[in-house]
């Protein structure tokens, strides 16, 4: 069976401020389904409740709400885009307590592959709340949730048409994708600098 790579993004919004996550993912593709299909089937398994969507805001506070899937593929060659907005989106807002005062702090995920382990790949999350830190150390309910998204993510499933998905990283300089087959959650809060500058 071919592998293919697909990309998945995430827009969502909190406090009117306007965020993305990209992800990646190979598909062990089962038989010969076009390449809209395959996108459409993730977007279709990842927007079911108790998959990517619960997981996803399971970790985000209450402020958060996904305002769109987006899949297509990426690797050998490009392919047209899928979109599912919210209504389509089984659970969409973020789950956890708090307020977010600062939309530039948030936990980073850290993606490891088998292949090339010292070359990983990180997920800044969209925001933590405050209820959720305290002296730049996670709580034990925020750790629970981060983990449970990165066990999802890195247990990879079967799509509805039997092709399996697994999370990667995306090697731009060489064209592949490597499985990721392991995680950690980043001990130091996250800060991305460029959230800081107005627009």
């Amino acid at each position: 069976m071919a592998v293919e790579c697909y990309e998945f993004i995430v827009s969502g919004v909190l406090g009117g401020q306007f965020m993305q996550n990209v992800f990646h993912l190979n598909i062990n593709l089962a038989g010969s389904p076009d390449p809209f299909t395959t996108a459409n089937e993730i977007c279709t398994l990842f927007a079911t409740s108790g998959e990517f969507c619960s997981q996803y805001v399971g970790a985000l506070p209450g402020g958060f709400e996904t305002t769109s899937y987006r899949a297509r593929r990426v690797l050998p060659t490009g392919g047209p885009t899928q979109i599912f907005l919210s209504a389509n989106i089984a659970d969409n807002n973020g789950t956890r307590s708090g307020q977010v005062s600062a939309t530039q702090v948030s936990p980073v995920m850290i993606w490891i592959t088998g292949v090339n382990p010292s070359k990983t790949g990180r997920t800044f999350l969209p925001c933590v709340s405050e209820d959720d830190i305290d002296e730049n150390v996670y709580t034990s309910g925020l750790l629970t949730a981060l983990n449970d998204f990165g066990n999802y993510w890195t247990a990879g499933g079967t799509l509805g048409g039997g092709s399996a998905w697994a999370g990667a990283i995306l090697r731009r300089a060489t064209s592949s994708a490597n499985d990721i087959n392991n995680f950690r959650v980043s001990p130091v809060v996250g800060t991305q600098r460029r959230r800081l500058h107005p627009v």
